[in-house]
């Protein structure tokens, strides 16, 4: 019967046997090739993702920016088409009347 004086010792040796389970680590080697050139072709793919959305993020920025500046023309051109409308108010046209009508009924 053996008395271990110091069984930390004894235990790691017995994991470090473990590890080696009788090869020369060879299997392990190429189980660590793989798993590197895996997660590099991850870390890659992941690098690609995030550039292709970025820049989709800078077209959209510039899509939204461009239509912004759109939108605010459009108002300014709509809101001198209903003063352009008013100042024939005092024709006497029958469909700008009718236009006007409409528009004081929708606001009060």
């Amino acid at each position: 019967m053996e008395v271990l004086l110091f069984p930390h010792s004894a235990s790691k040796k017995t994991q470090q046997d473990k590890g080696r389970s009788g090869s020369s680590g060879g299997s392990t080697d190429i189980s660590r090739e793989k798993n590197r050139i895996a997660a590099s072709k991850c870390r890659r793919k992941k690098k690609d993702k995030e550039n292709v959305l970025g820049e989709r993020r800078r077209i959209l920025h510039i899509q939204n920016a461009i239509l912004m500046e759109s939108a605010v023309s459009l108002r300014a051109e709509a809101l001198s088409l209903k003063h352009e409308i008013l100042r024939h108010g005092t024709c006497n046209f029958q469909p700008i009347n009718s236009y006007i009508a409409t528009a004081a009924a929708r606001v009060g």
